[in-house]
């Protein structure tokens, strides 16, 4: 079967290890920690990370994704390449002259997270980040609550004020591919912005969701390494990486892994071991292939995910900056 049914091109890739996965160790990566996370990152090809929840109203207490402090931000923009940068900002907490700030740090996007009712109040924002120089999301949460009604008002409004792009969020990790589908593809079909997918793993369906969302219309996918997020976590960054490179994408995998190994190591483990196992089944391999891809790993002193990373092809990311 061949890796591309689902997708009518490459997405857009956003990294949300930093934000989502400060649900699950209440935001407690070290300044030093995200440093080499972002930089980890951007040499493994991810175009667009988001580095934590924008909040400068809230004291950081040494957790610094959880509030995004300027000199924080500064440090990433240094180590990001070509990378760009995101923030998470509830508007509520946020004044609308702060928003020029972390344009001159280096941020490139902002997205809101909100709720129908809140919809509306979000437009000054969407001014004001748009004046600073710096382009805007809107992130519909917790859809699965949702009638497909209200899904598409909200989308039609928040074209209509000027975002940039549509995020869907699966926040409860309750959608089943079906329901992604059936929710994502008149709303692609009705707006002129691309439409993004959040997707939890709750049910372990984020990866099979995303794809339903490819061939839904969907252009933006998160992923966080290892899945690293709330609740059932979120769709594991390395997999769908992978899946992308076979389909054209020029992610560095090992690279990936290898991040995720040295900087999540005080709450995730067994990175390597399910990405290499991810990746032999999307290449199709059987028991006995991949047991001779380990006597090779053996004899020629390769790590088995990379060779069986080395049978998939790349081609370059794209950023949002």
């Amino acid at each position: 079967m061949p890796l591309d049914r689902y997708s009518t091109g490459m997405p857009t890739v956003v990294d949300v290890t930093l934000r989502d996965g400060g649900y699950a160790n209440d935001h407690q990566f070290s300044f030093d920690e995200a440093c080499a996370l972002v930089r980890g990152l951007a040499d493994a090809g991810l175009p667009n990370i988001e580095v934590g929840y924008f909040t400068p109203s809230q004291p950081g207490d040494g957790r610094p994704t959880a509030c995004c402090p300027i000199d924080y931000l500064q440090a990433l923009a240094e180590l990001r390449g070509r990378a760009s940068l995101l923030v998470m900002a509830h508007a509520a907490l946020v004044g609308l002259d702060a928003y020029a700030r972390i344009a001159a740090a280096g941020v490139a996007a902002v997205r809101l997270p909100c709720s129908p009712a809140a919809l509306p109040a979000l437009r000054p924002h969407l001014v004001a980040i748009h004046e600073a120089g710096m382009r805007c999301s809107i992130n519909l949460i917790r859809i699965s609550e949702l009638a497909p009604q209200v899904v598409m008002a909200c989308a039609r409004t928040a074209e209509a004020m000027g975002a940039d792009w549509l995020y869907l969020a699966d926040s409860n990790g309750m959608l089943v591919p079906e329901d992604v589908f059936e929710l994502v593809q008149p709303v692609c079909a009705e707006l002129s912005i691309p439409v993004g997918l959040h997707l939890h793993n709750g049910l372990g369906l984020s990866f099979i969701n995303a794809l339903y969302g490819l061939k839904a219309g969907a252009r933006m996918i998160d992923g966080s390494l290892a899945g690293m997020g709330k609740g059932g976590g979120n769709l594991p960054l390395e997999v769908f990486a992978a899946y992308l490179n076979g389909i054209g994408g020029a992610f560095d995998i090992g690279r990936m892994v290898e991040t995720a190994e040295s900087g999540l190591s005080r709450w995730m483990g067994g990175v390597r071991e399910s990405a290499t196992n991810a990746i032999s089944s999307l290449l199709n391999l059987n028991l006995d292939a991949i047991a001779d891809l380990r006597q090779q790993s053996i004899r020629d002193q390769v790590p088995l995910l990379d060779l069986v990373s080395q049978r998939l092809s790349p081609a370059p990311a794209v950023a949002l900056g």
